[in-house]
């Protein structure tokens, strides 16, 4: 009887495992693509003013500019704080316009990211949903990979 250590048993269970894994990575792919999938390739969007750097009050004017999205894209302009990972959705905009728009921004004085995303249907009613039950919480960062621009203020 041979018992040689490198039994075929433990090879198989080696194999199911690491088969295993790779599936679960291309499952979370798969469902990461789904969620979060990419602006189609020739959007754009633009935040005009203010400038990065700007010291702000609570009401702040912002000016922003956002051209070849498609259809079933949706254009939200949102307050990040990436150090805690959670975003604050302030208004859902047109696509494809330039756009002048005052947002209120009140909080711990500090600095705050301004960002505009395009987002799928999904995303758009979960923070229109948010807005219209007016929750103080805020909602997980979407992926960098949503955000069309974004500009680092300061609330004064």
């Amino acid at each position: 009887m041979n018992k040689n250590p490198y039994n075929k048993k433990p090879r198989v269970s080696a194999i199911l495992i690491i088969l295993v894994a790779c599936l679960s990575f291309i499952g979370a792919i798969y469902v990461n693509k789904l969620m979060f999938p990419k602006p189609g390739t020739g959007a754009w969007g633009k935040i005009i003013s203010p400038i990065a750097g700007t010291t702000t009050g609570t009401q702040v004017s912002v000016t922003v500019e956002t051209k070849n999205l498609e259809p079933g894209q949706y254009v939200w302009l949102v307050v990040d704080k990436p150090g805690i990972g959670l975003s604050w959705s302030k208004v859902q905009v047109k696509s494809n316009t330039k756009f002048i728009i005052i947002i209120y921004e009140d909080g711990k004085k500090e600095p705050y990211t301004l960002s505009i995303y395009s987002v799928h249907k999904t995303i758009n009613d979960q923070w229109q949903d948010w807005l219209d039950d007016e929750l103080f919480g805020g909602l997980p960062m979407l992926p960098d990979s949503r955000r069309l621009d974004s500009v680092r203020l300061v609330l004064e």
